[in-house]
């Protein structure tokens, strides 16, 4: 069942990717300047801070700096999203794919042929009780 592999897979980096975010949006902790200057050792710029206001509150690319030289949030968590989303987008397109081919083949089953073929009825297994031998029609005649 390469659907329910596909589906589960997609699911589970999902699950990662948004960890990975919420591992990024708590990097600084609750208390900012207190993590820039006693857990990362840096001076805390309250001015940049100010200054750039909208580039610590976006959803996406994450960013928490406590000066203009260092950010709290590590440099791989933005990439690992971006390829867990790919990820993502990947898996449960090839879900959708397997599930198309899984239906299309049950259907090939069901009909005993191709898919939009009319299915066969077994009342008129024999094609002569419809077409009485005889000569064939002229095929300009009208």
């Amino acid at each position: 069942m390469k659907f329910w592999r596909s589906l589960l897979l997609s699911l589970g980096t999902a699950v990662a990717m948004f960890f990975t975010w919420v591992y990024g949006i708590f990097s600084g902790g609750l208390d900012v300047a207190e993590t820039c200057e006693l857990l990362a050792g840096r001076t805390y710029d309250e001015a940049y801070r100010i200054e750039h206001v909208r580039e610590y509150t976006r959803v996406f690319p994450l960013h928490n700096k406590c000066n203009a030289s260092f950010d709290l949030v590590p440099g791989w968590v933005n990439p690992a999203i971006v390829l867990l989303g790919l990820a993502t987008v990947f898996l449960l397109g090839r879900a959708m794919v397997g599930t198309v081919n899984h239906i299309k083949a049950r259907l090939r089953r069901n009909s005993g042929g191709a898919v939009g073929a009319p299915p066969h009825n077994d009342d008129c297994a024999d094609d002569r009780a419809h077409h009485p031998p005889g000569p064939a029609p002229d095929a300009g005649a009208f």
